[in-house]
This record gives structure tokens, C-alpha cells and sequence, in this order.
């Protein structure tokens, strides 16, 4: 029997870190083929200021401690809203100082790969932006002409309009480098693999489209609340903000008589300040685990995604797959020309209203609490819902690592 290929995934965010990149670097460990590839991943230890090695569900992890003086605030449990800003405000203040804040983490996991690669023939890296970190130390190894296939997974562009204008030139130059030494690329949505493409014609033939997804089971019947339940599971940041459907909430509700309703915003911690309106029916967490975000999510009655319409393309947002996957009818204030609208239409998965539009946005809520006032279902495209199975996806890393190792020969 042939010895399994070892495969690397370099990340910043890995389990038991809350978010989306964790999820999305979780599920490449998970569903990789086991019988194929010994998966180790090496990550940041976001906790402890030091290197902690364990065995976790059969892969090796490596969690290296980053001790850069200058570091980005984190978001604790029980910030206050003035503490949430004035951490926001100093992360975005670092950002015009501090060109990499992981960079002693960085210098760490180079030296680590580069003991790996002389010990591994054949090894597969996949490495995680963002951060820029992960890219920037697969590179600085790439460079010193380490023999190893590299594949970096881009969840974003990093010329997305989302970077600080200090970063701007330093992550394009970035950018340009990996895309000339990796031997694959990935991303999760095509617009950002044809903005890639535009930048270097010569990448064509190292694309790939991998979707997020989501991890459980599609629920075979739906229930509903004796209280209309609205839920938005995330965060709010810039211009994602939900002043819009506080308005539009408020303008459907006083054409309501005697409505009852609970509106739930988990994960969102202080970010924001309810209206008083609506305060006294509102359930507010900080980050909880994703199998209680889940729980959420799958007992709403309506589920409320935000992204607010933007030159940049290609933006999914974190949970609409298992916005998708839970069955529940979407309200979303999203982009009408991206992705995100475009898949929730052809999933028949809810219903699109412009950002800014208070008109729609009250619309789209009035036809999902109609859903649920008759006990009501959509007509759900459920075949294309589970082709976004975390699983079904993987399994593309799968194809692209047999094809990258049969062309290396």
C-alpha cells in the first residue's frame, strides 16, 4: 500500500476559534480523503503565548503562539458598545502602522514548514487568506525553492474594498506573487477567480471554484414558533449594519395589529444599539458556538442576511449555506446583482431586497411572516442546496490535489 500524501493546511483560524474561516479550514480537514492524505494543520494559538501540539480527531495540530508586539484587539464576551468601538477603532489604527500583525507568527510557521518539506517528499501545503500570513509564509518558503505543491484558498480578494488603503499596495503585491508561484489557486466564488484572471492571464489553468457550505443534516419537516421569530446569525461590521430593517421592521409592524414577534441577533455582541421599538422583543448574544448558532438558526421562523451593495463581486456572505440548508425563508438585503441574490433565487430559498430599499426589505418580511402565519413552506431547489454540502465540496480538493500530484509526476 502506497503511504498517504501529507497534507498541510496553513491557517490562521482553525477550531476552537468561532468563524466562518474556521469552518471553512475545519470541513478541508474533515472530508479530505483520509485513505489518501495524513492532514496536519498548522494554526495560530490564539489563547496562549505558547507552541501547544495535540491530536485532534486523528490529524496532528500545531498551534504556534504569535508574538508580535503591536496585535489586533480581539472582541471579547461582555464588551460594552463604547469598548467594541473604541477596539474597532484601534485595530483600524493599527492597520496604517502595522503592515502585518501576524509576523512573528509568520516566522514561526516558515520555519516549520521548512522542516516538514525536507522530511515529506511530495507534500501538498494549503495555505488560508486572510489574514496575509498563511499566503506570505507558503511564499517566503516557495521561494527558497522548497520542492512542495502549494495550493492557496482565497476566501477573499486581497484587493477587496474591504482592506485598509495603508494594506492596499503591499497585499497587490502579495496577491501578484502567490498567484505566479502556486500551483493552484482556489476561491469560493467565481467573480473573484475572473478578477484574479484579469490581474494574470497566465493563471487560467490553476482556478478552481470551491464554495463554503454547510455541515448537517437538511431537516426533513419544519416546525414553527407560536411567536413569529425572525433570527440574524453574525456579526455586524462597517457598512453592514441593520438601520435599514429596523425601519422597515417598524413599518411592517404598525400595519400589524397586536403582532407578536421575537427577533434574535446572535453573535452580534455590542455592535449595535436596538431601537426601542423593538428592544423589549429582541434577544441579543455575543459569539456562541456554532451548534448553538445552529440551533438558532434552525428554529427561526425567518432568517435575515445583510450585505450592502458594493463594486466588489463574488461575495456569498458566511451563512448562507446553512441559511439554505436549515429550509428557512431568507430575508436578504443583499447586492441584487452578486451571488448571494443570484443563489437564494435559484434555491428559491427566500426573498431579495435592495439594502437600502425600506419597501422591499418591509415586503420580503411580510411574505415570510405570511409563510408562517399559514404554516407554509417554500418550493426549496433542494438538489442544488446539497450540492453545497461542506462534504461535496472538499471532495474538489480531493480531485485538484490527484490532479496536481499526477502533473508533478
Amino acid at each position: 500500500m502506497n503511504p498517504r500524501t501529507k497534507v498541510i493546511l496553513v491557517t490562521t483560524y482553525f477550531p476552537p476559534f468561532i468563524s466562518v474561516a474556521s469552518n471553512r479550514m475545519e470541513a478541508i480537514a474533515k472530508y479530505l480523503n483520509s485513505q489518501l492524505y495524513d492532514i496536519e494543520i498548522i494554526t495560530l494559538n490564539h489563547s496562549l503565548d505558547k507552541r501547544i501540539e495535540t491530536i485532534e480527531n486523528g490529524h496532528k495540530i500545531l498551534r504556534l503562539p504569535n508574538r508580535s508586539i503591536f496585535k489586533p484587539a480581539s472582541f471579547g464576551q461582555t464588551n460594552s458598545f463604547v469598548k467594541h468601538k473604541l477596539k474597532a477603532a484601534y485595530n483600524k489604527f493599527l492597520a496604517l502602522w502595522i503592515k502585518n500583525e501576524f509576523s512573528a507568527w509568520q516566522k514561526e510557521v516558515e520555519k516549520e514548514l521548512l522542516w516538514r518539506i525536507n522530511q515529506n517528499a511530495g507534500l501538498v501545503v494549503i495555505s488560508s487568506f486572510a489574514p496575509a500570513a498563511a499566503h506570505s509564509a507558503v511564499l517566503n518558503v516557495k521561494k527558497n525553492n522548497a520542492d512542495f505543491i502549494w495550493i492557496a484558498d482565497f476566501r477573499d480578494s486581497m484587493t477587496n474594498p474591504f482592506i485598509a488603503s495603508s494594506l492596499m499596495k503591499t497585499y497587490q503585491r502579495i496577491q501578484q506573487h502567490v498567484l505566479q508561484n502556486a500551483e493552484a489557486v482556489s476561491s469560493v466564488s467565481l467573480p473573484i477567480l475572473d478578477e484574479f484572471l484579469s490581474q494574470q492571464s497566465s493563471v487560467k489553468n490553476k482556478l478552481w471554484e470551491i464554495r463554503n457550505g454547510y455541515d448537517f443534516q437538511i431537516p426533513e419537516k419544519q416546525e414553527f414558533n407560536t411567536v413569529f421569530t425572525l433570527a440574524y446569525i453574525g456579526t455586524f461590521y462597517g457598512a453592514r449594519k441593520p438601520h435599514y430593517f429596523f425601519e422597515a421592521l417598524k413599518n411592517f409592524m404598525d400595519k400589524q395589529e397586536n403582532i407578536a414577534l421575537q427577533l434574535q441577533l446572535i453573535g452580534v455582541g455590542s455592535a449595535i444599539q436596538i431601537p426601542d421599538f423593538i428592544r423589549q422583543q429582541t434577544l441579543v448574544t455575543n459569539k456562541v458556538l456554532h451548534e448553538e448558532a445552529l440551533s438558532y438558526m434552525l428554529k427561526a421562523d425567518g432568517l435575515l442576511l445583510l450585505h450592502p451593495q458594493s463594486s466588489y463581486k463574488g461575495v456569498y456572505t458566511g451563512k448562507i449555506f446553512e441559511y439554505l440548508a436549515s429550509l428557512k425563508p431568507i430575508i436578504a438585503m443583499v447586492d441584487q446583482s452578486d451571488v448571494a441574490a443570484q443563489l437564494i433565487v435559484e434555491c428559491n430559498a427566500g426573498f431579495i431586497a435592495g439594502f437600502e430599499s425600506i419597501n422591499e426589505i418591509e415586503k420580503a418580511i411580510e411574505a415570510v411572516f405570511l409563510l408562517w402565519k399559514n404554516h407554509q413552506t417554500l418550493n426549496y431547489n433542494l438538489p442544488l442546496i446539497q450540492q453545497h454540502h461542506r462534504q461535496v465540496q472538499t471532495q474538489k480538493f480531493d480531485k485538484l490535489i490527484t490532479q496536481l500530484i499526477t502533473e508533478k509526476g
